[in-house]
């Protein structure tokens, strides 16, 4: 499998080298061959005894130098493009080739009359693995019963799969060994905040029934009063593309009032 995916690596690089390559002989002679053809075309004139008038000569010029555009950029930038496009190509297939993953979880949904619980996540003798032909496990015989109304914190080395347990838990996962069983459902604020471009109030509200007290609590809980109150327009202002206008603590912060807006 290693030896399948060097290949493709030097593939797509190679793809990638030759389209640098003619990006560059492009862009040297789009400088060059316009005045190049041009003084070749007015040389060939004058040795053929065509006589030459200003008008021929600018009339000349700006029809070579729209051909020149045409054959070393645009027809150039065509053939680099679609060759990374290929590359893109590829990988989607490679992607959309594979098998679907079965979700190995026993979910349990709330409904209005559910029972109390109090442990909703439990996990027994886990073990799991990303690929289900690999020999090593990711995870082996892990044990967890989380305790509802609780604090958790998962601390560890590096590479010791604290993430990999949260994979697990939101299905992402295999689990090829033992049970994960969780009840009602789950909310996930990821390391790198994700804001889409529009208000502040549908970052955090996301779809989901607004509610004004749930609203000014998780606002208050997740220190975002202060914030607010900096914006001009408040929990209405636009926060651009991807958070553009945002500091990387304010992104963090809505990303977590998100996922603190679920109802309870």
């Amino acid at each position: 499998m290693t030896g399948i995916s060097e290949f493709e690596s030097r593939y797509e690089i190679n793809i990638i080298r030759r389209t640098s390559y003619l990006r560059g002989i492009s862009m040297s002679l789009y400088l060059c061959i316009s005045r190049i053809t041009i003084f070749s075309v007015m040389v060939s004139l004058v040795l053929l005894g065509e006589p030459l008038t200003s008008n021929k000569v600018f009339m000349y010029a700006a029809y070579l130098n729209v051909i020149s555009f045409l054959v070393t950029n645009l027809f150039v930038r065509a053939i680099t493009e679609a060759a990374e496009t290929l590359v893109s190509v590829r990988r989607l297939k490679d992607f959309l080739l594979q098998e679907e993953l079965d979700d190995t979880r026993r979910l349990t949904h709330t409904t209005t009359e559910r029972t109390f619980n109090p442990y909703p996540v439990i996990l027994k003798s886990v073990t799991a693995r990303w690929k289900a032909n690999s020999t090593g496990s990711t995870l082996q015989d892990i044990n967890l019963r989380a305790k509802q109304g609780k604090l958790i914190a998962i601390i560890g080395p590096v590479g010791s799969g604290k993430s990999s347990l949260l994979q697990v838990l939101l299905g992402e996962l295999t689990v090829s060994e033992g049970t994960c069983a969780v009840e009602g459902s789950l909310s996930y604020a990821c390391q790198e905040p994700w804001v889409f471009g529009s208000t502040i109030r549908q970052n955090i509200v996301f779809g989901s029934t607004f509610n004004k007290r749930r609203y000014d609590e998780v606002v208050r809980v997740c220190a975002l009063r202060r914030d607010l109150e900096g914006f001009p327009q408040g929990d209405l202002t636009q926060v651009g593309e991807r958070g553009s206008s945002l500091s990387g603590g304010q992104k963090a912060r809505i990303n977590l009032a998100r996922y603190s807006k679920t109802e309870e």
